[in-house]
């Protein structure tokens, strides 16, 4: 962890100013928009999802209103007439077994009993019918129609409805959804088929005695088209139980078909033991949400998936992110342009620096607005301005100290005076033979004619090289041919090229001094002059004595510092017991005229020799 802290910050040490204003100010920008983002997105969710709740409870209460309204309309109020009605009453009364079962006294009073009831009450509904009544012993009635076999409604009744203990009182007990067997079935209607049964007691309103029973059979289609055009089941699923967790009415028909609420049986654990939480998320990530209706006996349960809870959640999600992008966008323009605004004018004076750095002092930077980048600015003008006029005071001062030391050079030497009288010494060593003597004096002469040279600094490359030459026939004679020299040009069109004045002859004195004088043998020196893309190379080479790597190193080193040494005193000694003054002394001169990538080169080897080269730029 410390690691990748450590590489971040070097990678943020590393970065430009510019980058990092835009970095850190898009940072602080992200951040706080990503927390405000979050805070209104959690918000608005919580709203969308109790406003969505509160929808979905008010159309699960609209349900339920219908339902009861339904029961109420249909069931409780047909029963409160068809207790106190006397005719039924004695129709139920005049039982009688035997003759039941030797004529067809049951069928008559079905018949009067279904005919007193759609005559008066029209309880025959579409789909919620009074489908029998049983007397005090048990005996059933249907009414249903077209009404199936008696002994299977009887078995039914027996078995399922009169197997709990008969209670005396009014209150409707609700049995869960199952198969019609009061009817025959309408094939391929479900709905129809599957109904929900009622039974209420029939006791005598003048003496409490009971004498009956009515059954009731709701279709679940008459619960379902309650709800069947409703957004829920659009969007999710709708379905009713009883308190003991059995089905009464689902939205989907395979539900009803199969009445298997497997698939439901985590939610409506949780809604028989929560009944007080009238909303809850279920484990798989759905909105669940349950009202009682007819009387506590029902529950109605809304599934919905929170997706579709959510769905305007998602869009204000995309809009909103949508509106941060763009004013990230926006963000990120201004900030960039804020932060070039701001770096530009410190590049402006890194450039300025830059062209000093190079030699060129006559910059300035001309910065408005920004008070302290003005201020700098300001500042820099000043001390670029003052080193320009330090520069130029002491280029003068050196400029005449130079022309001075030239002065008073000249003046203690007159050149033609030295002229005349080398000439005459020439002419007095040939009248008596002395070929030596004038051969030396012609080029003592010749020598000093090319040194002065009025005064030039600059002059043709055939010119130097015959300053050199006069110089080696000079030291010829004098060390009586003990070396000899020779110079080969690349090509003729060299000799018009132009070089700085005076420096062969310090490198050849060297050579002879430091190299060939040594040598036991005749030594040789070769002067190689070329063009080379652009620069003009002086390659001097000998058969001295050379050096070694120790000393080449001395001597390389001691050219490399004497042009930095300013005006620090310079060991004149150390440098000619080197063999370093004269090479020092062109080198610096080459760079001062041509800058830093021309000078000398030197490479050595001990009992071998050495090779001097000369950079120099090609001029016409």
């Amino acid at each position: 962890m410390k690691k990748r802290l450590y590489n971040l910050w070097r990678y943020w040490d590393k970065l430009k100013l510019k980058h990092r204003l835009i970095l850190l100010n898009f940072t602080i920008i992200i951040l706080i928009t990503s927390i405000i983002t979050v805070i209104m997105l959690n918000y608005s969710k919580k709203i969308i999802s109790e406003n969505s709740t509160v929808l979905i409870q008010d159309s699960i209460n609209q349900i339920n209103r219908s339902i009861d309204e339904m029961l109420k309309e249909q069931l409780y109020a047909v029963s409160e007439f068809i207790i106190n009605d006397d005719d039924i009453n004695e129709y139920l009364s005049r039982y009688n077994k035997e003759q039941y079962i030797g004529n067809r006294q049951k069928e008559v009073d079905t018949f009067l009993i279904r005919k007193k009831l759609s005559e008066q009450y029209f309880i025959y509904q579409e789909h919620i019918n009074l489908a029998a009544i049983i007397n005090d012993d048990g005996e059933v009635y249907n009414l249903s129609y077209p009404v199936n076999e008696d002994s299977i409604v009887q078995n039914y009744i027996d078995n399922l409805i009169r197997k709990a203990e008969i209670s005396k009182d009014l209150t409707v007990k609700w049995y869960p959804l199952t198969d019609n067997i009061f009817t025959e079935k309408d094939a391929g209607q479900s709905r129809i088929n599957n109904v929900v049964i009622a039974r209420r007691n029939m006791i005598r309103a003048t003496s409490g005695k009971y004498i009956g029973e009515q059954i009731y059979t709701i279709s679940e289609k008459a619960i379902y088209e309650k709800y069947s055009d409703s957004e829920l089941i659009k969007e999710g699923i709708v379905f009713i139980i009883d308190r003991n967790g059995h089905l009464v009415s689902h939205s989907q028909l395979e539900m009803i078909e199969s009445k298997n609420l497997e698939n439901h049986s985590t939610i409506i654990h949780e809604v028989l033991n929560n009944p007080e939480n009238s909303y809850f998320i279920s484990s798989d990530n759905k909105l669940v949400i349950h009202e009682s209706l007819n009387e506590k006996n029902w529950i109605t349960i809304a599934v919905m998936p929170t997706n579709i809870i959510y769905k305007d959640i998602s869009r204000i999600y995309f809009l909103f992110i949508l509106l941060i992008v763009i004013l990230l966008l926006i963000a990120g323009i201004s900030i960039t342009m804020i932060s070039d605004r701001i770096v530009q004018p410190i590049k402006r004076i890194i450039r300025s620096m830059e062209e000093v750095e190079k030699g060129n002092f006559n910059v300035s930077v001309n910065i408005k607005g920004q008070y302290e980048i003005s201020k700098l600015a300001k500042y820099y003008n000043n001390m670029i301005s003052k080193i320009n006029q330090l520069i130029e005071e002491e280029y003068i001062l050196e400029k005449k100290k130079k022309t001075a030391e030239l002065d008073a050079l000249m003046a203690q030497i007159n050149p033609h005076f030295l002229y005349n009288t080398l000439e005459s010494i020439v002419w007095k060593a040939r009248s008596i033979g002395a070929e030596d003597i004038s051969e030396m004096s012609y080029s003592l002469g010749k020598f000093f004619r090319i040194s002065v040279n009025r005064g030039q600094i600059i002059v043709p490359v055939e010119e130097e090289l015959n300053h050199v030459r006069a110089y080696v026939n000079i030291q010829k004679i004098r060390y009586g041919n003990k070396f000899d020299m020779t110079i080969h040009l690349e090509d003729e069109h060299i000799k018009a090229y132009k070089t700085l004045k005076l420096i062969l002859q310090p490198i050849v004195e060297n050579a002879i001094m430091y190299g060939i004088e040594p040598l036991e043998g005749v030594g040789y020196i070769k002067i190689t002059v070329l063009e080379d893309v652009g620069h003009l190379l002086f390659i001097i080479e000998d058969n001295g004595k050379g050096m070694v790597k120790d000393r080449l190193d001395v001597v390389m080193n001691k050219l490399n510092t004497y042009k930095d040494m300013g005006n620090e005193e310079v060991d004149v000694k150390e440098m000619k017991r080197n063999g370093g003054i004269g090479l020092s002394n062109v080198c610096e001169r080459i760079r001062l005229y041509f800058g830093e990538e021309y000078g000398i080169r030197i490479e050595s080897t001990l009992n071998q020799g050495t090779v001097v080269t000369i950079k120099m730029p090609l001029m016409e």
